[in-house]
């Protein structure tokens, strides 16, 4: 995957601290999970949430109002 950021800021001919920047995330959330199996044995598997960058804002559910185009309030 990092092979196509690469070519991307060769042609966008990005400055190397912005490059740097970009590839470091801003938040990492790394949790186990157990989950037992239908053969009674107990496997964790590992699950992974990266944020690179926030500059965009959070990202909110519409709210649920009668007429919404989401069809809330049903």
């Amino acid at each position: 995957m990092l092979d196509h950021f690469d070519a991307a800021v060769e042609i966008l001919g990005l400055f190397e601290g912005m490059v740097r920047y970009l590839k470091t995330p801003q938040r990492q959330v790394i949790v186990s999970v157990p989950i037992r199996l239908d053969d009674g044995t107990l496997k964790v598997y590992t699950a992974y949430r990266v944020i690179h960058n926030r500059s965009r804002g959070r990202r909110h559910r519409a709210q649920r109002r009668p007429g919404c185009p989401d069809g809330g309030g049903r």
